[in-house]
């Protein structure tokens, strides 16, 4: 099999995306974990996070 740009550039398209995903999974539990209380603030009228919101009672909300 020959490598020609086109694999080289399709190669570097998907690594940069694979990349980038990763990043913002990290990026969105380090704001998960650090910021809910904001979060949470924001959003206190929301019914589906208001639904959800039992969970803080059993210690896995953060903080």
């Amino acid at each position: 099999m020959v490598i020609t740009t086109t694999h080289i550039v399709l190669g570097v398209f998907i690594g940069v995306t694979f990349l980038g995903m990763f990043t913002l999974i990290g990026y969105y539990f380090y704001l998960g974990y650090t910021r809910m209380d904001s979060i949470l603030e924001a959003v206190k009228n929301c019914s589906l996070i208001n639904s959800y919101r039992f969970i803080y009672s059993w210690g896995l909300g953060g903080r």
